[in-house]
């Protein structure tokens, strides 16, 4: 959910919808351009860390660099903030997951 939110993102920071036609933002407004990057990075971040799930600790590393990312995104595009409850979830959920397995190896 976080890389499609960061991605809604990117289309919104990026252009617009004027007319019903699709109208790029890059003839000026620097901000929206580097918020545009900024989503861009959080939803590139975002899905590479699905592939990720045999490693979790680098998978709870990168959910705390989209978190940065998105935060320091805000600042140029505040939508991108939508994202960062979703990446909270992820890496609680992944937090839950490397307990568990270590868990079960001390059992063992």
């Amino acid at each position: 959910m976080a890389g499609i939110v960061s991605a809604i993102c990117a289309y919104l920071c990026l252009g617009g919808v004027v007319n019903g036609q699709f109208i790029p933002a890059l003839t000026g407004e620097s901000l929206r351009i580097v918020g545009g990057v900024f989503c861009i990075i959080a939803a590139l971040d975002s899905l590479t860390t699905i592939f990720l799930y045999q490693n979790r600790r680098t998978q709870m590393a990168i959910c705390w660099s989209i978190i940065l990312t998105a935060v320091v995104g805000a600042f140029f595009f505040v939508w991108i903030a939508l994202a960062i409850p979703f990446v909270f979830l992820a890496w609680r959920s992944i937090r839950a997951d490397e307990r568990l397995v270590r868990s079960i190896d001390r059992i063992r």
